[in-house]
């Protein structure tokens, strides 16, 4: 008889182990509103970087003088406008929709774009920097950040 109290107390001092440890390490992958935020911020300062990164880029690139470069300018623009539309929305209501899939949808053009013209080192470094803060806000709030359609 004595050996059921002690199943039932091992079984129970796994079950608050498995609790205790178990369940911090899978919350831990979870990124607070505030790292959020800070993530948002930062996609936002380096979409700015990029921008001008971009548009100095571009101006030497073969597609100069043309519409497509002031197409391509002009998509840009409005992904930096997208990523501080994000900023603020998410910093007043703790959500992201609809403004992360408009900017999400936004990379995607802009990618199309920086396969079809050859640009500077400094802008390609930019937008790895500004595609992996995206894919990390995708990821947080569990949508695809994937280039492909």
């Amino acid at each position: 008889m004595t050996a059921r109290p002690t199943f039932s107390l091992v079984v129970g001092a796994a079950l608050i182990f498995t609790l205790v440890i178990c369940v911090p390490l899978l919350a831990q992958n979870r990124l607070s509103d505030k790292d959020v935020e800070q993530l948002m911020n930062n996609t936002y300062q380096d979409a700015k970087r990029f921008q001008s990164a971009f548009n100095q880029s571009v101006s030497k690139s073969v597609i100069r003088k043309t519409s497509q470069e002031k197409d391509a300018k002009n998509l840009v623009d409005e992904f930096q406008k997208s990523t501080k539309a994000l900023k603020e929305h998410f910093k007043q209501t703790k959500k992201s929709d609809p403004y992360l899939q408009n900017t999400l949808d936004s990379a995607r053009q802009i990618e199309k774009t920086l396969h079809d013209v050859q640009l500077s080192p400094e802008s390609t470094t930019q937008w790895a920097k500004v595609r992996k803060e995206l894919d990390d806000l995708a990821a947080a709030f569990n949508l695809s950040a994937s280039t492909n359609n």
